[in-house]
């Protein structure tokens, strides 16, 4: 267990402060790769970078189409939708692109219109679990189709609470 300010590392979720532990499942891209994530995104050309803060950044050149990514926090990260119920969810990442109307949602609570100036900014999002919710995920996405531009996500970060880790 590390701690870091206001967060720690490794330790269990019990007697930590809300908000500590991290629930996404490789949201640095570590090593350039894109496991545990999915991406519906029409037209997109995938690729990695450097991260933000740390680990790799994953992008998508998007030509007429529209950027989909996510991660299922119960199929993916092993949660127990029935622990998850009832509870705030919130999710963050470092975000930049080009792309005006793209949001980061939890379990389809979109966060703020992310600036499409790019530049990175940190976004996050947070929805209160409701009894009936049949899965609860962290998406990328915007409303319109047809776009062209680039996405980049980096440092991605779920937890349980209203404060999301933004290193």
């Amino acid at each position: 267990c590390v701690n870091k300010g206001n967060f720690y590392i490794g330790a269990g979720q019990a007697l930590q402060p809300t908000g500590s532990r991290n629930m996404i499942t490789n949201g640095e891209f570590t090593g350039g790769t894109f496991t545990s994530w999915s991406t519906f995104s029409v037209n997109a050309t995938p690729s990695f970078g450097t991260g933000y803060f740390s680990g790799s950044s994953y992008r998508e050149d998007i030509v007429a189409g529209r950027p989909n990514i996510l991660q299922d926090l119960v199929a993916t990260g092993g949660y127990p939708l029935a622990t998850l119920k009832g509870k705030n969810i919130t999710a963050g990442a470092w975000i930049k692109t080009d792309i005006p109307g793209l949001r980061i949602s939890v379990g389809g609570s979109p966060s703020n219109l992310i600036v499409p100036d790019g530049e990175y900014h940190f976004v996050n999002s947070t929805l209160r679990i409701l009894d009936t919710a049949t899965r609860v995920d962290v998406q990328f996405i915007t409303s319109a189709s047809g776009v062209t531009g680039f996405v980049e996500v980096s440092n991605v970060t779920a937890v349980i609470g209203t404060k999301a880790l933004g290193f």
